[in-house]
């Protein structure tokens, strides 16, 4: 069903794959592993046609020196020459043949159209077609209220469940999955691969993921792709028991130490130095925000005091509300109800918190960043938001906040383009863009979502030198309790639009 047979892709003279060959039959689930950088979302955008360039023209002196995309070898979905077909055949079978999961939830969504108006556009026209529609989003954990909702008000892992309804909608022979479950929780994800596997001896799979777990569950093949080659293939179980080849070995190795012992992605959990509770400390102090949309309560009464150089990690399940209480402290949502203050030193007044003083990383670090611009114009650009600009040279100021997150500071990677940067780069690069208001408090949302495990530790690790180091108060939004776990010296759950001390029963799958 798919056939792959040397595949060569380049970009600007860059090789990205290299002989690439595969098959995978119907029946079959693929699971191709690499880390960030290496190539796999770019292997599935050739596999549906959609990358732009063009194939590599003899003529030319060598794929290597043209600009853009370029590749070579040979492409088959559904007996569909992907590389040199006909564009109307390839739009024919992305339309009938082949479902897609991407892994840029923050772009995948047409901005103008509800969720229900999404899925209405890929069913075939019948008169039971809302029922049809309403009995999907049913399978996938889309409730009713979401279905008139337009993607700016969904959540990541409510992004992530409509993708995945759609590309189940059409029951499709093939079925490509980037980071499928990158976004989702605990129930969701189980939900999500348990509808996955429903169907799957009548339709091949191939799953681009960083994630050995997920690997484990949904393949019976796995692929290691490392700097653009495939190292290592064969069946999954034996892969994760005796890898053969030296730097995928070694991964493969960490995930299986990963899944017996490491927690937290890597990073030892934090364990505060014992010390009496404060009263009246310096920080972050919010008090009784509520929000309602409609007749749905969203916010009710969210109280908390988070003490500089600190961590308050807030868990809840997607759609909970923890993207919404981020935008509303950093003043991107108008407040209803509530006020954000801030305490200078231990038992003084506290007084109201100005924008500045707030920074957020946004969950979707390639959307929070203008594609178009260079690593240099993103800081830059900051800067003059919050009216820097005269303060230090600026490339002086760009280089010291990318030493700060551990960037390259050299010339090659100022000037690079954002939409180039590996997920783990644009994070970071989100995080700098945030530090440049000199904030006092980071507020990071799903900092760690769709990252590799690599990338992960990097940034778990950043923020928590940025709270020791800089003294930040760090307040983090997140589903994943083992990020909660590693950054977190408070855990609160955001249930029923309230900050708790433990769940409630309908909240334990993530605890």
């Amino acid at each position: 069903m798919i056939r792959v047979d040397d595949l060569c892709l380049f970009h600007s003279g860059r090789p990205l794959l290299q002989n690439i060959s595969f098959n995978i039959l119907q029946g079959q689930t693929l699971a191709l592993i690499g880390a960030s950088g290496s190539g796999k979302t770019s292997l599935a955008r050739l596999l549906l046609g959609v990358l732009p360039g063009r194939p590599y023209d003899a003529q030319e002196a060598s794929p290597q020196g043209a600009r853009g995309f370029r590749w070579s070898g040979q492409v088959r979905v559904l007996g569909v020459d992907m590389l040199y077909g006909s564009t109307a055949d390839r739009r024919k079978l992305r339309g009938d043949g082949v479902g897609l999961v991407v892994q840029a939830l923050a772009d995948a969504l047409n901005p103008h159209q509800t969720v229900l108006q999404h899925i209405l556009e890929l069913l075939p026209r019948a008169s039971n077609r809302q029922e049809h529609a309403k009995t999907l989003c049913a399978q996938f954990n889309i409730p009713d209220w979401l279905l008139h909702r337009y993607p700016s008000g969904l959540s990541g892992g409510e992004i992530q469940r409509v993708l995945t309804a759609l590309a189940m909608a059409r029951d499709p022979r093939v079925l490509i999955l980037d980071e499928p479950t990158a976004a989702l929780d605990r129930v969701n994800r189980t939900r999500a691969i348990a509808l996955l596997e429903k169907g799957r001896l009548q339709r091949c799979q191939l799953l681009i993921t960083h994630d050995l777990d997920l690997a484990c569950q949904m393949a019976d093949q796995m692929a290691i792709l490392h700097e653009g080659k495939l190292v290592e293939d064969g069946p999954a179980i034996d892969m994760l028991r005796t890898p053969t080849i030296e730097e995928p070995g070694k991964a493969l190795q960490a995930g299986r130490r990963h899944r017996r012992c490491l927690d937290n992605h890597g990073v030892a959990p934090l364990v505060p130095s014992p010390r009496p509770p404060q009263v009246n400390p310096s920080g972050l102090i919010l008090r009784d925000i509520s929000l309602r949309r409609g007749d749905r309560l969203l916010l009710n009464g969210v109280s908390t005091v988070l003490p500089r150089g600190e961590c308050l990690a807030v868990l809840g399940p997607s759609g909970c509300g923890k993207s919404t209480l981020a935008r509303l402290l950093v003043g991107y949502d108008p407040m209803q109800a509530g006020n954000i203050s801030w305490r200078e030193r231990p038992g003084d007044a506290p007084v109201p918190c100005y924008p500045h003083d707030l920074a957020l990383v946004p969950q979707h670090p390639h959307r929070a960043i203008a594609r178009h611009m260079t690593v240099a114009e993103v800081l830059e650009d900051a800067r003059r938001l919050n009216r820097l600009a005269g303060r230090h040279r600026n490339t002086d100021r760009a280089v010291s906040l990318l030493e700060k997150v551990g960037l390259p500071q050299v010339r090659s990677f100022l000037d690079q383009r954002a939409a180039d940067l590996s997920g783990g780069q644009a994070q970071r690069l989100v995080i700098a863009r945030a530090l440049s208001s000199q904030p006092r408090c980071l507020i990071a949302d799903e900092p760690t979502a769709s990252l590799d495990r690599a990338a992960r530790n990097q940034v778990l690790q950043l923020l928590r030198q940025l709270m020791v180091r800089d003294k930040l108060a760090l307040l983090v939004f997140t589903h994943d309790p083992k990020v909660a776990g590693a950054l977190g010296h408070n855990i609160r759950f955001l249930s029923d639009g309230q900050l708790r001390l433990s769940p409630s029963p309908a909240d334990m799958s993530i605890a």
